[in-house]
């Protein structure tokens, strides 16, 4: 059976890249090689990544100052080994038997595979279920109705996509790439399981800047890719349109009434 290779981009994640790697080791039977590229971490995150390398080999580490999160990323896939490919943020987290979940689908002959999302607190409890969105009109093209870390791919798409992440991108790398693999005539495969979790935290990059550099980049992929502008409130209303597909999203942001995620969306729920 073909194995997955998996990119994860590193820098000062100590509190959560434990569970990230833990989750991975929960997949190792399908895992061929696991690359971390990190950005000279000062918080402890090396030492982690040390105790886990002696509890499974697979697991590389290039630690070395980068130029952001997309150039780590490029380099990783560059070098990364394996036949699907995949990349995990050091703070986000892979489902128990995600990979077996994923592989059939593979076998088939699909060229990327997507399924739902699970977001979570920092402290790990369930937050909201996200599924991907398969119907993408304009309208909804805020997003590539794709989660980043539930969505995996073949190293011929990869390469037919261009075969790089494009580094000018700060925040949106991933909508990006996935855009471009769909525009690329790229097939996606929707699924309905949970093989990820995402991170919801205070210093996590959607918590601080998607409603600025966030919608700003997306803007920037919808001209690159021929779709029509979007004013930045135009933006928000679109995505959390789609926001209200998310299972438990409403309850949720009733209950953080304090929240920063509850005061930005609670009026389009």
């Amino acid at each position: 059976m073909n194995r997955f290779g998996v990119v994860i981009p590193s820098f000062n994640q100590g509190n959560y890249i434990s569970h990230t790697l833990e989750s991975l080791w929960l997949n190792h039977e399908l895992i061929e090689d696991v690359l971390i590229l990190d950005n000279e971490s000062t918080d402890g995150t090396l030492s982690i990544i040390e105790q886990f390398q002696k509890k499974w080999p697979t697991i590389r580490l290039i630690s070395k100052k980068d130029n952001g999160q997309a150039d780590a990323l490029n380099r990783g896939f560059k070098e990364i080994s394996g036949q699907y490919l995949c990349y995990l943020n050091s703070d986000d987290i892979l489902c128990p038997n995600a990979l077996m979940t994923i592989a059939p689908h593979f076998d088939n002959g699909a060229e990327f595979v997507t399924g739902h999302r699970l977001a979570i607190s920092s402290r790990g409890l369930p937050l909201w279920r996200f599924p991907p969105i398969p119907t993408i009109n304009d309208e909804f093209f805020i997003t590539s109705g794709c989660h980043q870390e539930s969505s995996f791919w073949t190293r011929t798409s990869y390469n037919k996509a261009g075969g790089f992440i494009d580094d000018s991108y700060r925040f949106a790398m991933d909508f990006e790439l996935f855009v471009r693999m769909r525009t690329s005539g790229i097939k996606v495969k929707y699924i309905n399981d949970l093989v990820g979790k995402f991170r919801i935290h205070d210093t996590s990059k959607t918590t601080n800047q998607l409603s600025t550099l966030g919608f700003q980049e997306i803007q920037r992929v919808r001209k690159a890719h021929g779709m029509k502008p979007m004013s930045n409130t135009e933006h928000k209303e679109a995505y959390f349109k789609t926001m209200k597909a998310s299972l438990g999203f409403k309850r949720y942001c009733l209950y953080k009434t304090g929240g920063i995620v509850c005061k930005r969306v609670s009026k389009y729920l």
